[in-house]
């Protein structure tokens, strides 16, 4: 019969805290999304329907996938326009 063999657990959660607290490693941050996936899917719906009223070729899932990428674009940081050097 084999045996189990297990890896030792390298990183425990005292570990980790310490490696933290002196900087050796980032903490774990989970970053909310600006959009829910019922966002997602209302754009996707609305794609949908524009594209099929169009006439043009495509899918639900491509029409998720622009509505998501619209979604990220629309909440990007805005770059600031660089200021016009003033004239002496």
């Amino acid at each position: 019969m084999p045996t189990k063999t297990t890896k030792p657990k390298i990183a425990t959660a005292k570990l980790t805290k310490k490696l933290v607290a002196k900087k050796v490693i980032a903490p774990k941050v989970k970053k909310a999304l600006p959009y829910t996936l019922d966002d997602v899917a209302l754009r996707a719906y609305y794609i949908g329907e524009k594209r099929q009223q169009l006439g043009q070729p495509g899918s639900p899932e491509a029409d998720w996938v622009e509505a998501e990428r619209q979604l990220i674009a629309d909440n990007a940081p805005k770059a600031k326009p660089k200021p016009k050097p003033k004239k002496v």
